[in-house]
């Protein structure tokens, strides 16, 4: 995984791991296999971006940023990280 670690989270059972980096993408992947990692576009802002477990549920949530300055949350699945299972904007950064 190049570029610089942003966030990175173990998932509730300790099987997964999911990183967030510099270049927007969002990775997640079993340690033991290191060369299987799913790995998606997350937001498209440059502005830093984090993400977490959303507990047993072993969905992802992130926070981050659009290419306007809008704050965004996204949940993601991580059998199906290419497509968000929701994205909504929050506000604006825009003054």
């Amino acid at each position: 995984m190049p570029g610089a670690v942003w966030a990175m989270q173990w998932n509730y059972d300790g099987s997964l791991l999911a990183t967030i980096n510099k270049e927007k993408k969002l990775s997640v992947f079993d340690p033991r296999a290191l060369d299987q990692a799913m790995i998606s576009e997350a937001h498209a802002g440059n502005k830093k971006q984090s993400l977490s477990w959303m507990g047993s549920s072993n969905n992802l949530i992130t926070h981050g940023w659009s290419p306007y300055n809008e704050r965004q949350w996204a949940i993601y699945d991580p059998r199906n990280l290419g497509t968000p299972v929701a994205m909504k904007k929050l506000d604006s950064n825009l003054q």
